[in-house]
């Protein structure tokens, strides 16, 4: 089924969706810009979907034309032209900006619709049916010669009026009978632009985010070279440490080893001084016993002197007496 069959079909559904969304944006006007918050995204779908439709002539248009006023997109922008742009970063207001972009460029698409529509229907009650111009509606093939007396008269312009609607209802049922696949083919090569366009625009946003991506994945790929490092530098530090650990375990039983040993010598020098100091304390006593008997014995040898030396003069002076006795009687 092309795309205008497919208005036609389901016009009941889209004007529904339509009006849903022309009430969401009219809402905008009665909230505060505290609680409308920015969805760019939604936003560019909407635009793009009333953009469509106002291109695909009749259909599209008299759905736009009934749901959508100049007031709807202009509560559109309000979140984008009202905020502060120095509170965005750069990618939103890029997505700012596109928005805004395609809601003005809507807008003029309405006001020349409209203004096409308004002028069109100003000619048909002022001027001859062979310069009525109607865009989407008919082509201007009529050049009907009206007499000057037609022009002056209400009657004549009355009925010059009602043959040209008259006519432009005939060329229409013709049109749409004779041009049925002329404007399925038109609808689907529009449907296909339309797609194509949206295509390209996707395609844009993944390029975008390609490139995007791609800077992440260099910057990810710097940090992971730089993670690797260290990750070099820690297992080797871990490798130092546990050798450095080993060492010291290994200096620490050493050390516990050389301090039970000479704990061992230290009892064993405590006791070999414990038995030096007895044996000291019972030299010292015997020195004293020594130095007492030397003493005695001193005294004694002194007292044996003196009584040698008495026995010696005792002897002398015996021998001294006894001396001329034996001189006298040997003569």
């Amino acid at each position: 089924m092309c795309g205008k069959n497919m208005l036609v079909a389901q016009n009941e559904m889209i004007v529904a969706v339509v009006k849903r969304i022309a009430g969401t944006l009219a809402a905008f006007q009665e909230k505060p810009l505290a609680e409308v918050h920015c969805a760019p995204e939604m936003h560019l779908v909407s635009l793009d979907l009333f953009t469509t439709l106002l291109g695909s002539e009749i259909y599209g248009e008299s759905i736009v034309k009934q749901c959508i006023t100049a007031d709807h997109v202009t509560a559109l922008l309000k979140p984008y032209l009202l905020q502060n742009p120095q509170e965005s970063t750069a990618a939103q207001a890029g997505q700012w900006v596109h928005v805004v972009t395609a809601a003005l460029g809507l807008l003029v698409d309405l006001t020349d619709k409209i203004t096409g529509v308004r002028e069109s229907l100003s000619g048909l009650f002022e001027s001859p049916a062979g310069f009525v111009q109607v865009p989407g509606l008919c082509q201007p093939v009529l050049n009907v010669q009206v007499p000057n007396g037609w022009r002056n008269s209400g009657a004549g312009r009355r009925r010059s009026v009602e043959r040209s609607i008259d006519e432009i209802t005939r060329k229409l049922e013709q049109s749409f009978e004779v041009s049925k696949d002329k404007q399925a083919t038109s609808a689907q090569l529009k449907e296909t632009r339309g797609q194509v366009k949206s295509l390209e625009s996707h395609i844009r946003k993944l390029e975008a985010t390609n490139d995007a991506l791609e800077v992440k994945a260099k910057r990810l790929k710097v940090v992971l070279k730089s993670l690797e490092v260290l990750q070099q530098d820690n297992k080797s530090q871990s490798e130092m440490l546990t050798m450095l650990q080993r060492h010291s375990d290994s200096m620490k039983q050493k050390n516990d080893s050389e301090k039970n040993s000479l704990q061992d010598a230290n009892s064993l020098l405590q006791r070999d001084k414990s038995n030096l100091e007895h044996e000291l304390q019972a030299l010292e006593s015997q020195c004293q016993k020594n130095e007492s008997a030397l003493q005695a014995k001193t005294a004694l040898v002194e007292k044996l002197r003196s009584q040698l030396d008495k026995h010696r003069q005792m002897q002398e002076m015996i021998r001294s007496i006894s001396a001329p006795t034996y001189d006298t009687s040997d003569e």
